[in-house]
């Protein structure tokens, strides 16, 4: 387990946007809840920074820009420079709050006292220029932090990656000149706010650092990893940064009502996989992550669940791991088919909410009503831990060791238990009944496999 630090800050609970804004404290508490209920939370190392100096802020933030975006505020204005840079009085110390947190992470890191940190901090920050507020951000924490590490840090070369569903003009501007930074973003495009092309690679001795991948709305995970793994992890590897700063926005998630992107959260896992081996390769491990938007709260804490249980080196289950093993069965049977894929899917997203640890390479078969699983030796080579979908309720014990279960029975005979213990399964399944969906499909683990 690696040493990965929380960095938080009560201040950022109470930055307000008005009524019904999405960029709300309750993402916050979203985050807490599902890191507490996935077993993370204990696990990090809780860590707060004191609010930033408006001298700090300065290393990156026009100073005339600092003073009239805090005395508006406190004067009672609703918005600072356009609409979407909501705010009141406890807004500007929660964007320093904020920054302060991402400041406080990275030096940690580059000290050493941490392996990697993810800032849970609101407002968020990327869109956020010299001297202007907008699309909710007020200061840049991310760059502040690449500034810092360049110049009190003593790095040469900083990566920042942007994976929020917007593009991070305000990043990209501040930098865009300095070759020792590479700015490389995911979006969607068009989208807000208008900026990100890939024509757009900097400016200057900065020419080339800078790399845009703006993907269209609908885009899933199949297009949006292949530009990331196609692309930005190559780019990262040619610059081979000293330090990884991530500006981690959850908006492309599937459910989120700001984007028309589908990403899961198992996209979010293998991006975050790729980050934390480059950062292995090339910057001793240092990774510094900092979040940004994510608007459906559902959507939000299942990225966060996945991007930071990676960074910590957990396992993480993915849905292409997923399979649904056909089944060779009586004409009879044929009916039910539907039924079982929603039930197994209608699993996967219950278990995903409720475990309280991981399941890797979960495989589903759909069994015959006469007992053996179709596929069953490939979903053995492939699964650690395998689910037998009936297509029909069924009493019937398969193997010494199953379960009982109406719709569904884990194999706990020999094959299975040699993979699962192979797997790791003595340390992913942590209740009897880790998850249960409607309809046939349960899950129940023989008790020599549970902790």
């Amino acid at each position: 387990m690696r040493r990965v630090g929380l960095y938080t800050h009560p201040a950022c609970g109470a930055h307000l946007g008005g009524p019904g804004h999405p960029e709300r404290p309750e993402r916050l508490v979203a985050v807490e809840e599902r890191l507490r209920q996935s077993g993370q939370w204990e696990e990090l190392l809780h860590r707060r920074a004191e609010p930033a100096s408006v001298e700090t802020l300065g290393t990156v933030h026009d100073a005339a820009y600092l003073v009239r975006m805090e005395r508006a505020f406190l004067e009672g204005a609703a918005f600072v420079d356009s609409p979407d840079a909501n705010g009141g009085a406890a807004t500007p110390l929660a964007a320093r709050a904020a920054s302060a947190a991402v400041l406080e992470a990275t030096a940690r890191v580059l000290a050493g006292d941490l392996d990697a940190a993810f800032a849970a901090v609101r407002p968020p920050g990327h869109h956020a220029e010299e001297g202007l507020a907008m699309g909710f951000c007020f200061t840049n924490h991310v760059a502040l932090a690449a500034r810092a590490a360049r110049e009190e840090g003593g790095l040469e070369r900083v990566a920042i990656v942007d994976f929020d569903v917007h593009h991070g003009n305000g990043t990209q501007h501040l930098f865009e000149r300095d070759p020792s930074v590479l700015y490389a973003s995911l979006h969607e495009s068009p989208h807000y706010p208008g900026t990100g092309a890939a024509s757009e690679r900097g400016l200057g001795d900065g020419e080339g650092a800078t790399l845009n991948c703006p993907l269209p709305g609908g885009t899933g995970d199949d297009a949006w990893l292949a530009a990331f793994e196609g692309r930005v992890l190559p780019a990262l590897d040619a610059f081979a940064p000293e330090l990884v700063l991530v500006s981690a926005g959850f908006d492309a998630h599937e459910r989120d009502p700001l984007s028309s992107m589908r990403l899961s959260a198992e996209a979010y896992a293998r991006m975050t996989a790729g980050l934390r081996e480059q950062a292995d390769r090339s910057a001793g491990g240092r990774l510094v992550s900092c979040l940004e938007g994510g608007y459906d709260l559902i959507g939000l804490a299942e990225g966060v669940e996945a991007h930071v249980g990676v960074l910590a080196q957990r396992i993480f289950a993915e849905r292409r791991a997923l399979r649904l093993v056909e089944p060779r069965a009586r004409p009879v049977l044929h009916r039910h088919r539907a039924q079982v894929r929603d039930d197994a899917a209608a699993y996967h997203a219950e278990a995903r909410r409720c475990r309280r640890r991981r399941l890797v390479h979960v495989a589903v078969g759909v069994a015959l009503e006469d007992g053996p699983v179709s596929g069953h030796a490939e979903v053995h080579a492939h699964a650690d831990v395998v689910i037998v979908a009936f297509a029909e309720p069924c009493e019937e014990v398969l193997a010494d060791g199953f379960y009982r279960a109406e719709g569904l029975v884990v194999d706990g005979g020999s094959s299975f238990r040699e993979t699962a213990v192979r797997g790791g399964a003595r340390e992913l399944l942590a209740d009897e009944a880790l998850a249960v969906a409607r309809g046939h499909v349960r899950l129940v683990a023989p008790p020599h496999l549970l902790p």
